[in-house]
């Protein structure tokens, strides 16, 4: 039927996706259909969504399928197949016959020139956990109550790791029995509006805003305009994720089409003997944008009135005692932005390279959202770097990543990239069977330590405390009051209720997606904002 069809024609447009994939796609329809009918003219229709406008632009503008993009494509599609296939079988091969226990039903034990370095991140910020050492620091805080506001102002040094040298600044301070204000800037201050969302954004915010996991939607690509609502729904059609994802993409939209929010910014810096802090206060005068995205906050902080030059003595000093933590575990948003940032995988794929390394028990996601390395997946990332090769690190990714790009401009030849990077993969190959067996002792390892190991349940490694800021501070040292003096001014009020919301811009999407937008903002409840 397909070839009786082809028979009546002269003329074949590609419209797939208009990115690389999508123009490897085209190739093989391209190919398919050539052999059933030899002198078909080919032509490609170059667009980036589906309305009457950008159909008719591409249909006036056709061109040719880029040979560059299909040869990229291939070359890493065949790479990724070799190596793959190379190093899952070494590991699934050596690591049966050695934990036949362990492996008989747990399929391959896989390796992906994607998905090795995504398991990299979790394990490598995973072991700086276990491995940080906190310090013990001191710093010195400045506070001062003026028309009912106690002002915190930040010394300009921020915290030294020597107690003594700290304590001989206090005293410095303190014989300096005034504080100087040296400087009041009063400039506004703008909370710029979101981006529009392309797919790695969603997947990062959603799971930020909503708790969203990327895997529970349907693959997408990058080669769409910035994802916006097409019509209105209300939450009777669509059912729990999907309205909160829904909800979210349509306030993004408005958001994005909304004005910044705008406020007036101070800052008081003052001088206490030769040591300087500062403080900072927000009046909120336009919500912008605001008004309608409730996943970000901003809020007014109150700072009285001061004058430069004026001298301050009923102030108060104290020193804080802290300790340095350790960073959090990875979680989703934070893992896609890293194989965003080193060009590991598509938006396209991220969520399917997490996924994989979680069905392969390399790691899985505790009850705070947060990515634990399992044993399998420590003593492989172990394992190899015990070899003396980074296969878990993203620069082995990301080389390839830029001789791919060079094919797409026509400076490298697609088979030129594949000879090169196959003598590399296989170099590393012949070595690692040689010594194979330190992912054995690598496993071996982490199985006698299993008691140590986070369970799921755990937020973080064992040996640290689930803290969500780098430094905790306790006061351990009483406050140093000075005389009372008077004051000057009055309290500056707080701003109002939030301003109502602007209309719709015009002048960033078209006007079908503007009158959507205005239709859904009609009848969306921004009550829960």
């Amino acid at each position: 039927m397909f070839c009786e069809l082809l028979s009546f024609l002269q003329l074949l447009v590609i419209w797939t996706d208009c990115d690389r994939e999508g123009e490897a796609i085209g190739a093989e329809v391209v190919t398919v259909c050539t052999q059933a009918k030899h002198n078909l003219d080919v032509y490609r229709a170059r667009f980036s969504e589906i309305t009457n406008t950008a159909v008719n632009r591409a249909l006036n503008n056709l061109v040719r399928l880029d040979q560059r993009l299909v040869d990229a494509v291939e070359c890493r599609s065949e790479l990724d197949l070799r190596i793959g296939a190379a190093f899952t079988r070494l590991q699934t091969l050596h690591l049966r016959n050695n934990f036949a226990n362990i492996f008989r039903d747990k399929g391959v034990v896989s390796y992906g020139s994607c998905q090795f370095p995504t398991l990299g991140f979790i394990v490598e910020r995973y072991q700086a956990i276990k491995e940080f050492i906190s310090e013990t620091f001191w710093k010195i805080s400045m506070k001062h109550e003026r028309e009912d506001v106690m002002v915190e102002f930040v010394w300009e040094r921020q915290r030294l790791f020597d107690r003594d040298i700290v304590e001989m600044l206090l005293e410095d301070c303190e014989e300096a029995r005034e504080a100087r204000v040296l400087s009041v800037i009063k400039k506004p201050k703008s909370k710029w509006r979101p981006t529009p969302l392309d797919t790695v954004e969603l997947e990062k915010l959603a799971v930020v805003a909503r708790g969203l996991n990327p895997r529970n939607g349907s693959k997408t690509d990058e080669a769409h305009p910035p994802i916006h609502p097409l019509k209105f729904a209300t939450p009777n059609e669509l059912i729990g994720l999907e309205w909160s994802l829904y909800e979210f993409i349509v306030r993004h939209f408005l958001a994005c089409l909304s004005f910044d929010a705008k406020g007036q910014e101070t800052k008081v810096q003052v001088r206490v003997g030769n040591e300087n802090f500062t403080a900072s206060g927000l009046i909120i005068e336009d919500y912008g944008y605001l008004n309608v995205y409730k996943y970000d906050k901003w809020s007014d902080k109150i700072l009285p009135s001061y004058y430069e030059n004026e001298l301050i003595t009923d102030y108060q000093l104290q020193i804080t005692e802290g300790q340095t933590q350790p960073p959090q575990l990875l979680n989703e948003a934070d893992l896609i932005a890293l194989m965003d940032k080193y060009g590991i995988g598509t938006d396209a794929t991220h969520a399917e390279h997490i996924e994989t390394i979680k069905t392969r028990q390399y790691a899985a996601l505790n009850n705070d959202g947060r990515f634990v390395p399992g044993y399998i997946g420590l003593a492989l990332v172990d394992g190899y770097d015990r070899m003396g090769y980074a296969m878990s690190k993203p620069h082995m990714r990301a080389d390839l990543e830029s001789q791919l790009k060079l094919i797409c401009l026509g400076q490298r030849n697609k088979n030129d990239v594949l000879k090169e990077q196959i003598a590399r993969y296989r170099a590393i190959f012949e070595q690692a069977e040689d010594k194979v067996q330190m992912l054995s002792n690598a496993l071996h390892q982490y199985l006698n330590q299993r008691e140590n190991l986070p369970t799921i349940s755990e937020n973080q490694p064992r040996n640290n405390l689930p803290l969500t800021d780098n430094t905790r501070v306790t006061t351990n040292r009483p406050l140093t009051p000075r005389n009372s003096t008077s004051t000057r001014g009055n309290r500056r009020s707080k701003s109002g209720n939030r301003a109502a919301s602007r209309p719709i811009s015009k002048t960033v999407v078209n006007e079908e997606q503007v009158a959507t937008a205005n239709a859904i903002l009609e009848t969306l409840s921004f009550n829960s904002c």
